[in-house]
């Protein structure tokens, strides 16, 4: 993917993650509570907020072109990466 794709791809997924954050309540009414995150995270707004801000940092690993080297940093060794 060339820079211009990055930007675009990076940019929607960094738009859908601040509409996760901003629309939390929206997304609670009219799409579904989740029960796992009413127990866990004390309610599902809680979850929407926090899926849209992992949205925002994958969206911004994208576009700065850093989404390799940060899968290599954290998950390498899991994978069995060489060096």
């Amino acid at each position: 993917m060339g820079w211009i794709g990055r930007i675009i791809v990076g940019g929607l997924l960094v738009f859908v993650g601040y509409l996760f954050v901003r629309h939390a309540t929206w997304f609670v009414y009219n799409v579904m509570r989740i029960p796992w995150a009413e127990k866990w995270l004390r309610s599902s707004h809680n979850f929407y907020r926090l899926f849209g801000i992992i949205l925002i940092f994958i969206g911004m690993l994208v576009m700065t072109n850093l989404w390799d080297s940060f899968l290599m940093a954290t998950l390498g060794r899991l994978l069995g990466a060489n060096k």
